[in-house]
């Protein structure tokens, strides 16, 4: 209990919202409730800032809200009310829940390859009742068709990847598509991509068929498996037109814009 007061009050003080107080409130009410439900084997619903979070695993949430809406890794200033956003590895939605929470009119498509987690995306978009998100249970290749999602063991919930970095992974197939594939004619005012491994292959696919000319600006969270340096994929994208906007206090998260 110590240890987890302390993670309250450090996150707390650490926050971006600006609201310490509120947010140690939240943090204290979260962890009291992870704590309560620490023996129980199933999915659970809750609560945290007008949304309904159904989910696998309280630590999980728990987590991707200090990340998301904490710390505001995915924040970004739009010139418009609607902005379209695509969200690359949803994961249960957190991000989702997030962008909705400050642009209540954007269009949001997100991809999930994970089918467990997928029906947790998609839960959270029904019983929230939001609308204009379109959600794809597909991971996001170089071409479409049948491939192998490796998950950890260890943890199912986070890191599942095309990329086989151990052994201790269980394999299922998923289908993949290519992100080329749903992007038409309309601009994207933002790129989400936390796909453990596969940004380089994406970034490359949208490069290859041109639709990267489509995209304004791009939140990317860059995995040492992704075969190819951070900063040569961040070279790759500042020829296709973009610039750096600014490293964020995590190292391996890349913000860029047109």
């Amino acid at each position: 209990m110590i240890r987890s007061l302390k993670e309250i009050i450090y996150r707390s003080i650490n926050s971006k919202t600006g609201n310490m107080v509120s947010d140690f409130y939240d943090l204290s009410r979260l962890y009291y409730y992870s704590w309560k439900n620490r023996k129980t084997c199933r999915d659970l619903t809750l609560y945290y800032k007008n949304f309904n979070i159904q989910t696998p695993d309280v630590p999980l949430v728990i987590n991707l809200i200090n990340e998301i809406f904490l710390e505001k890794t995915y924040f970004f200033e739009f010139d418009t009310k609607d902005p379209f956003i695509i969200d690359c590895g949803a994961n249960i939605g957190i991000a989702t829940l997030y962008f909705k929470s400050i642009y209540p009119d954007s269009e949001i498509l997100c991809f999930e390859a994970n089918p467990d987690l997928f029906t947790f995306l998609n839960q959270n978009i029904i019983v929230n009742k939001l609308y204009n998100i379109t959600p794809v249970n597909a991971a996001l290749s170089f071409k479409s068709g049948d491939v192998t999602l490796y998950i950890p063991e260890s943890n199912p919930f986070l890191n599942a990847s095309l990329v086989r970095e151990n052994t201790k992974n269980k394999q299922i197939i998923v289908n993949a598509v290519r992100l080329s594939d749903f992007i038409g004619e309309k601009a994207v005012d933002l790129l989400k991509i936390d796909i453990e491994g596969s940004e380089n292959m994406v970034i490359n696919e949208l490069i290859n068929s041109g639709k990267i000319d489509l995209i304004n600006k791009i939140i990317l969270e860059f995995h040492q498996n992704t075969g190819i340096g951070k900063d040569d994929l961040i070279k790759l994208l500042i020829k296709e037109g973009f610039h750096l906007v600014k490293t964020r206090l995590r190292p391996d998260i890349v913000t860029l814009s047109r």
